[in-house]
């Protein structure tokens, strides 16, 4: 099975699809492989950093090594600095715009 390449994240984009889009690529990946519940975490966590981009790879490696346990750990951290909420008038001006 061929390796799928992971999208980096870069300022602008939503840093909840870009977790979406990185799971769906690492279960892409790894779908083959029979891992357990610490190597899932593992692994996700270590190629996480594939998918990132300046100021985001700046972020990563300022943690630990261990220091994120499971990937729900990266993804909460991840989330709370570069998740940015658009108001919902935005986007609706922006689909009516679209076209």
């Amino acid at each position: 099975m061929p390796y799928h390449p992971y999208a980096h994240y870069t300022d602008g984009l939503d840093a909840d699809d870009h977790i979406r889009s990185f799971l769906n690529t690492w279960r892409s990946n790894h779908s083959t492989q029979p891992l357990t519940a610490e190597e899932v975490d593992a692994s996700k966590i270590a190629e996480f950093t594939l998918s990132l981009d300046n100021p985001t790879t700046q972020w990563y490696s300022r943690h630990d090594p261990g220091e994120f346990i499971t990937f729900q750990d990266v993804r909460t951290q991840f989330l709370e600095l570069f998740h940015q909420e658009i108001p919902k008038r935005e986007l609706l001006c922006q689909f009516y715009t679209i076209g």
